[in-house]
Parts: C-alpha cells; structure tokens; sequence
C-alpha cells in the first residue's frame, strides 16, 4: 500500500506545512534530498508545467509513468504557489490505476482501519489497527498512518506471539545469548548458510568428483567447470536446488558439501536429452554435450522441472 498512494501534502521546501505527523527536523533532510535529486534530473524542466490531477477517458493515467508521477507529486508537495484549497482538490481527484486497466479512487475501495488475514487458519476475520478502527475509512488523508499501522501489524504486532514461541523453541535447542558472541551476517550464513553461493574453478575441480565416464581432464567435465562458472547468482541457487535439494551451500562452501557433488556420465543420452538427479546423495547424470551453449541450456532448463520426473 506505500507504493499506492504516496502523494500527500506533508510540507514545501520554502516552509509551507500541512498534513505531516512528523516533526519538521524529520522531514526536512528528506526535503533536501528530493530536491537535490529533483534539480539533477530531467524533471526540472517540466516543473513550470501546469499539470491535471485526472486525465479523460481517452488518455492515459496520471499513473502511467514514472516521469509524470513524480511530476505530480513534486508539484503538488512542493509549489506553495497552489493554494492549499487547490492541493486538496488535485489530491481528491488522484486515481490508481489498476493491472486491468482500470482508474480508481481511493475512497472506492472501502478500506478501514482493520487488517483482513489471508485464510481462515489465521482464526479470526479481522483485526482492528485502531481501538475502533473498522469504523475508521481510509482516506488520502490518513493513508500514510494505515500504511504503517498496517505494516507494523504484519511485521511485528500481528506475528508477535509466532516469534516468541520460535524464539523459545530455538533457545532451548541453542541459548540465543550465546550468539551474541556473532554479528548478525556471521550468526545468518552458520544457520542459513551461503545464500549467495560462489565457486571458482579451483573449487569445483577439488570438491566435485567427476566418475564413471567422466575424470577431472575429460573434455564433458571441463566444459560443465565452464557451465558452472558462467552461471548467474540465481542460476547458481537454481542448480544448487536441482542437485542437492538446497539452493545454498554450507559455511565453507563447495568443500563443506557432503557427500561431495558427484557428476557421472549419462550413458544413452543424445544432445535432446536432459540431465537427471539422485537428490539426496547430490547424484549428478550429466549427458556428454557437445558444446557448453547446449549443456548450460539442457542444465538449467532442468532446474526448473518441479517433481521427480528427472530422479
């Protein structure tokens, strides 16, 4: 919802404020910074322009664009050359445009001060952000105290009882006061492991055992320790995905990985054919591609098989 309706009169940059809930000394570093970026960019020359708040049916939004969004929002947060009557009247008028197409007021879509759970096994149909708050309507004008309300709820008020029963779960498996001997990034990759996982050909020729039909000089193998070094981040969690069922590696990366990845060759496989797994004991049956074009392209098509057709 922050990206829904984020054009609201907070303050000017030549001391005109209105509807902030925060003090000045908050915004105004904020206000500086929008308008040393505002003054860098391509917008500056579009700020004389007098502009609609809604266009006719025939044109586009005033949601359209990035460029005219900020346009708008720039306009209306910082001319106090338009009275405060006539902001009110171009903030009304603001329509979000939908994935359909479609131009809608914020008013039109009924909202309250309530939160609306997802499913039913949350076990209840509401919950109100404000003493009251299902009588409350959202409107432009309060829209940025839902958003946080909403959010904090979500993040933190609505989960609270959830994370205190994992934070006593795990203490009693691993006393939380001891990680504080850990930052948070080294307490994340002991437990999570590398979420980012990196390899260089040093790594994959050592920790990678190539064997029946492959060695660590065949021609196949060689061209899969390419394969492996030209992936992406993403291609990379992807192939970790398909080969041992997590898309991180341990602390330590590819030499803490047990078994070891093991890459054999696929007997009776052509250049149509895709490579298969034996996921739980990292079991890669990899074809002898001709080319490393068609085996990165054969390996990565077959990360995205979901199931066990290529077990």
């Amino acid at each position: 919802m922050a990206v829904f309706y984020r054009i609201a009169i907070q303050s000017s940059i030549y001391g005109c404020r209105s509807m902030s809930m925060f003090p000045q000394h908050y915004g105004d570093p904020l206000k500086k910074k929008d308008m040393e970026d505002l003054n860098k960019s391509e917008l500056t020359k579009f700020y004389h322009i007098p502009i609609k708040a809604a266009l006719n049916n025939h044109s586009d939004t005033v949601f359209s664009d990035e460029i005219k969004l900020k346009m708008i929002n720039y306009i209306i947060d910082f001319d106090c050359s338009i009275s405060l009557e006539r902001k009110q009247e171009l903030i009304n008028d603001l329509k979000l445009c939908t994935k359909n197409g479609l131009e809608v007021a914020l008013e039109d879509l009924a909202l309250t001060f309530t939160y609306l759970p997802s499913s039913s096994i949350y076990g209840y149909t509401q919950a109100e952000l404000l003493p009251n708050g299902s009588s409350i309507n959202v409107t432009i004008n309060n829209l940025e105290a839902y958003c946080e309300l909403l959010l904090n709820f979500i993040l933190q008020d609505g989960i609270a009882k959830q994370m205190k029963a994992f934070s006593d779960g795990f203490n009693e498996v691993f006393p939380l006061k001891k990680l504080t001997a850990f930052s948070a990034a080294e307490a994340r990759l002991m437990i999570c492991g590398e979420q980012y996982p990196h390899w260089n050909r040093e790594d994959i020729i050592s920790y990678t055992e190539p064997k029946l039909g492959y060695s660590k000089d065949s021609p196949g193998f060689l061209r899969f320790v390419n394969v492996l070094l030209g992936m992406s981040g993403n291609e990379r969690k992807a192939f970790l995905q398909f080969t041992t069922g997590c898309s991180s590696l341990p602390p330590g990366g590819l030499s803490n990985l047990h078994p070891r990845l093991t890459v054999v060759r696929k007997v009776d496989a052509g250049v149509g054919s895709y490579p298969s797994v034996n996921t739980c004991v990292h079991y890669l049956k990899l074809p002898d591609y001709p080319t490393e074009k068609i085996m990165k392209e054969r390996l990565l098509t077959a990360t995205k098989e979901k199931g066990f057709h290529l077990n």
